[in-house]
């Protein structure tokens, strides 16, 4: 039975409560006490005691409705009445019957019992159909209008935009639907596509509901194709620097045809220098790939090591190529082809599944785990950390390489991969090996050079100095006939005080960190001994092999050091040699060429040199020679 306050009636009614009360009090209303959350109980009223005038009509499709589940109640009782079935054999018999006539309302021994009990309690035949007061219409618009409300990318709550609806088209909020049957329309007729676009925005559509392309990566070989990305784990180590606690990175490159980790790095904080430590480190252990595929962070647009990604306007990375005069960068040195990911486009690259293995199989068995958001972090996460910190035991990077290390040689790389295209249940190990059909290898002495990226282009200034990161260096050979020219510096990053100073691929000469003098000195011997040794100072280099017969078997060896410890043996190792000139080479033939220029100088016969005009003296000569030719014109 259903019991209404006087609050509620005299709202529906139109009249004051107190009336309500005295009417109940007069014809005798059912009555009962409801206990509510704060305060005293309620007293509440049967509604069908109510009159029903108080009473808003039912619509026209609701009485229809209860018309008929009352006369099917009715045939249902004078049914039983005259069968000598059992009750519940005659109900079965009556519901079959009564769904056999065409037009008839569908009923079900459920829907029977629950009508009858209606019936009974409320001893009113109008209670068998919804409520008294519920709409089944729409009011014209209203549905419209509260699409256009709910459908906006503030994202509104449904009661909300109900509300906002009913109040635009000014309509009586107590005979629209309900927030229910809203919710319901919602579920029924707004399909996921539409509300994730318009309440989401586009890129939540493409990556929840929009079809995507599903790559083969059966397709291409072992080194086929690299994918590079940062991580931060999920963890607290003691900083290398300080030791403060912080959360360290990891800069890593896949193998997108095995999903073997080739090479990886851990840092502080990751870069550009980190991204080229990570793929100089997997080149040397695994090989060069053919392809990259990598982020649209400004760490892997860097023009040093993929060339950068060509804007409106700008040089290509092809026609940069073609101009020997510019730098090029460490793909195009290696062959290698570089494919930029759509942006904030996660799924299009393989290794951020890795990671997010990585952060349940590796992350979470360190004691500082701290999760990704704090709804994952362990509730004693920060105390742990404050305690292990101040007894200095927080995790080192040297401990998380040599963890990371033993997960991916012994767990992660060992492990049978199912369900991805072309692993076939085979490990990142066991396809790497199958797969590696042929292994590109750099010489060494080249891939130290390649691994020293350049920066752009600077101009040798007076004095035959060039400045790289507020770094002024000199060389006696860009004093002798580069000042004024524009240049490209590498620089090793272990090494500050030395560049190696290019000409597009062409080695000129390496420069040193210029001294510095101090400006109280006083004494103008010191200055000039500072200049001297700046023009003199000579180049350390290292021991050039003597010949060209013991350079070529360096090359040879340099190749064949690195080889693959998991390719099989029809593996082909081919070399790559990158255009660009060794420092290291070019001293030898430098000091080559010199000695044998020496040794001729010897060998000359000994006669006097011809005779050199004096330049002063032809200068003198001109400038005479003009002036009379002057004064004959006048």
């Amino acid at each position: 039975m259903r019991w209404l306050s006087a609050v509620e009636i005299a709202a529906v009614a139109g009249v004051h409560e107190r009336i309500v009360r005295l009417r109940a009090a007069r014809d005798g209303w059912r009555c009962q006490l409801e206990p509510v959350t704060t305060g005293p109980a309620r007293k509440v009223y049967a509604a069908a005691d109510v009159p029903q005038a108080w009473l808003p009509a039912a619509p026209e499709a609701t009485v229809d409705l209860s018309a008929e589940r009352v006369a099917a109640v009715s045939a249902w009782k004078r049914w039983l009445e005259g069968s000598p079935e059992p009750a519940v054999d005659a109900t079965a018999t009556f519901i079959a019957l009564w769904n056999a006539e065409p037009g008839q309302l569908h009923i079900s021994a459920a829907s029977l019992y629950r009508w009858r009990k209606a019936i009974d309690e409320a001893d009113r035949d109008t209670l068998t159909a919804p409520l008294p007061g519920t709409p089944t219409e729409w009011p014209a618009g209203l549905w419209d209008e509260f699409r256009k409300e709910w459908l906006r990318p503030q994202k509104p709550a449904i009661a909300q935009s109900r509300r906002n609806a009913i109040r635009a088209l000014k309509l009586d909020e107590s005979k629209c639907p309900s927030l229910r049957t809203f919710q319901r329309r919602v579920d029924e007729e707004i399909q996921t596509a539409e509300r994730v676009f318009l309440r989401e925005g586009r890129k939540a559509f493409v990556d929840t509901v929009a079809p995507y392309v599903v790559r083969d990566w059966g397709m291409v070989g072992a080194n086929g194709v690299w994918f590079g990305d940062h991580h931060q784990f999920d963890f607290v180590v003691a900083h290398p620097e300080d030791g403060r606690p912080m959360r360290p990175w990891l800069t890593a490159w896949m193998d997108g045809r095995s999903r073997k980790l080739v090479g990886w790095v851990l840092t502080a904080q990751p870069n550009s220098t980190t991204v080229l430590a990570a793929f100089i480190r997997g080149v040397r252990l695994h090989g060069c790939p053919a392809e990259t595929y990598i982020d649209n962070g400004k760490d892997y647009r860097n023009r040093q090591l993929f060339g950068g990604r060509p804007k409106k306007g700008e040089l290509t990375t092809f026609k940069a190529g073609l101009d020997e005069t510019v730098a090029k960068s460490m793909a195009e040195l290696l062959e290698i082809t570089v494919h930029f990911a759509l942006p904030y486009n996660a799924k299009a690259k393989p290794i951020e599944r890795f990671f997010g293995t990585l952060a349940g199989d590796f992350s979470k068995d360190f004691p500082t785990y701290c999760g990704r958001n704090p709804v994952e972090r362990p509730e004693l996460q920060p105390a742990t950390v404050r305690k292990l910190h101040a007894a200095g035991k927080l995790p080192t990077f040297a401990d998380v390489e040599e963890a990371l290390t033993d997960y991916l040689e012994n767990d992660y790389h060992v492990r049978p991969h199912a369900g991805e295209s072309g692993m076939d249940g085979r490990s990142p190990a066991a396809v790497f090996a199958a797969e590696l059909v042929e292994k590109r290898t750099v010489p060494e002495h080249l891939l130290a050079v390649v691994a020293m990226p350049a920066g752009r282009p600077v101009r040798v200034t007076r004095g035959g100095l060039v400045r790289m990161d507020n770094v002024q260096y000199f060389a006696n050979e860009l004093f002798a006939g580069h000042v004024g020219r524009d240049v490209t510096l590498r620089r090793d990053l272990a090494d500050t005080n030395a560049v190696h100073v290019y000409e597009g691929q062409r080695y000129l000469c390496t420069a040193r960190a210029l001294a510095k003098v101090s400006p109280l000195a006083a004494k103008p011997a010191e200055i000039e001994a500072v200049l001297r040794s700046q023009r003199r100072a000579p180049v350390e280099t290292p021991a050039a092999p003597s010949s060209r017969v013991d350079r070529s078997r360096s090359r040879r060896a340099a190749g064949q050091a690195v080889q693959p410890s998991e390719a099989p043996a029809a593996a082909v190792t081919r070399l790559v040699q990158p255009n660009i000139e060794s420092p290291d080479e070019v001293r030898s033939e430098r000091a080559a060429n010199a000695e044998l220029g020496r040794v001729l100088e010897m060998r000359r016969p000994s006669t006097a040199p011809p005779e050199v005009p004096d330049p002063r003296a032809l200068l003198l000569a001109e400038y005479q020679r003009i002036k009379a030719r002057k004064e004959q014109t006048r």
